[in-house]
C-alpha cells in the first residue's frame, strides 16, 4: 500500500515571490510522492482572522478528516532546492524547526507569558511555524489544546508578542498537550542568509530584512524577472 501525504500550503497576498517558489514546491511534492492543498484569499476571508497564518488551524482540521498519513506545512515564502530529501522520511511523529533567528530572546519571552498567563508550563523549544511535519495522532493532541476561541486567546500574547500571530499559539500548544515532538535540524527552514550548499528549505526569501544584496531577485520585496536567484545570491555578500 503506498502512503499519501499531503503538502499544505497557504497562499493569501504572497505577491510575486510565490510564482517562483509554487513550482519548486510543486516538484518536491512530486518527488515525495504528496498532494497539495491550497489555503487562498477566498478561504481566508471566509474566516475573518486577522492574519492569514491563523489559517493554519483550519489546516490541521481538515488534515485529521483525511486519509493522509502525514502532512506538511510550509510557508510560500521558502524556496525548497533540489537536493532537499523527502522530509516525511525524517519525521516520525511531530517534527518542527527551532527559531534559531531569534532562538534564546523568544523563549525567554514566551517563558515570562506563561508565567503571567499560565504559571506552571515550561518552554524548552521555541519552534519557527513556517515548516510542521506531522503525523495525524498528534495533530490531534494539537487540536484538543487549541484555545476555543483563538483570537481572543491570541489577545493576551499581544503584550509580549505583539506580531506573533500563530507561532505562538502553535508553541503553546507544543507545550500544553505534552506531545513528543523531534526537532529538525535547520536546514529545513534556514533564514536566507545564513544558508549554505547543505541546506534544504531557504526560508524568508521575500523579507527586506533578509535579502538586501544587489543581486537577489526580491530585493526589497520587489521581484526583478530578468535576475536568476541562486544559492549563492541567498547568502550574504
Amino acid at each position: 500500500m503506498t502512503t499519501r501525504n499531503i503538502i499544505y500550503l497557504i497562499n493569501v497576498n504572497n505577491g510575486s515571490y510565490a510564482d517562483y517558489t509554487y513550482p519548486l514546491i510543486e516538484q518536491y511534492a512530486e518527488k515525495c510522492n504528496a498532494d497539495i492543498a491550497v489555503y487562498d484569499n477566498e478561504v481566508f476571508r471566509a474566516i475573518g482572522a486577522p492574519h492569514p497564518n491563523f489559517l493554519i488551524f483550519d489546516i490541521m482540521r481538515h488534515f485529521v478528516t483525511t486519509d493522509y498519513n502525514k502532512m506538511l506545512y510550509i510557508d510560500m515564502d521558502i524556496r525548497i532546492l533540489p537536493q532537499s530529501p523527502n522530509i516525511f522520511n525524517e519525521v516520525t511523529k511531530f517534527g518542527m524547526v527551532q527559531d534559531h533567528k531569534a532562538d534564546l530572546w523568544r523563549r525567554e519571552a514566551m517563558q515570562g507569558w506563561l508565567d503571567n498567563h499560565h504559571p506552571g508550563m515550561h518552554v524548552t523549544h521555541y519552534f519557527n511555524g513556517g515548516v510542521m511535519v506531522s503525523t495525524k495522532k498528534s495533530i490531534l493532541k494539537l487540536l484538543n489544546v487549541v484555545p476555543e476561541d483563538i483570537i481572543a486567546f491570541w489577545n493576551t500574547t499581544k503584550d509580549v508578542f505583539p506580531h506573533g500571530y500563530n507561532q505562538n499559539i502553535l508553541n503553546y500548544c507544543i507545550i500544553k498537550s505534552e506531545i513528543i515532538f523531534e526537532e529538525l535540524p535547520d536546514k529545513w527552514n534556514k533564514v536566507c542568509r545564513k544558508a549554505g550548499p547543505d541546506d534544504y528549505f531557504i526560508h524568508y526569501v521575500a523579507n527586506k530584512t533578509q535579502i538586501q544584496t544587489g543581486y537577489d531577485k526580491f530585493k526589497d520585496n520587489k521581484c526583478n524577472p530578468d535576475i536568476t536567484m541562486t544559492l549563492d545570491t541567498l547568502r550574504y555578500v
